[in-house]
């Protein structure tokens, strides 16, 4: 067999590869459950066990299913050990911060874009007296 053109080795390649669309999503379907029976160990770490979820959800994606970054989050908070919950209350508080964090970014982002840059310079001192940095 003797493939000519770039494009005929490539579609060759991916479709030995990948397979069809039956085989992509018995795939998909298999690294869901394993997704799913996920369970963080006692004495295991947050980073081992996010980097293992994260390698999953991105054998998902690489197979063209979409996966949000949100549900391995809400995979991370369900399943750790209670040691952890009051690390998870501090961090709900803070994400109120956080939410104030980026309206005041955009809020100063406005500012900058509304003021004329060959009449006015903003320096450092005065965003600082601002409290806009």
């Amino acid at each position: 067999m003797t493939l000519k053109s770039a494009k005929t080795i490539w579609d060759y390649l991916k479709e030995g590869y990948a397979g069809d669309e039956r085989i992509r999503s018995m795939q998909v379907l298999n690294l869901m459950r394993e997704f799913e029976i996920q369970k963080m160990k006692e004495t295991g770490t947050i980073k081992h066990y996010s980097d293992k979820l994260l390698g999953i959800a991105n054998k998902v994606r690489l197979l063209g299913t979409q996966f949000l970054d949100s549900r391995i989050v809400e995979k991370i908070l369900v399943t750790i050990p209670e040691r952890y919950e009051a690390s998870i209350a501090a961090l709900e508080n803070t994400k109120d911060l956080f939410f104030f964090e980026q309206q005041r970014n955009i809020l100063y982002n406005k500012m900058v874009q509304e003021i004329p840059m060959s009449n006015t310079c903003l320096h450092a001192e005065d965003t600082t007296k601002l409290g806009l940095i």
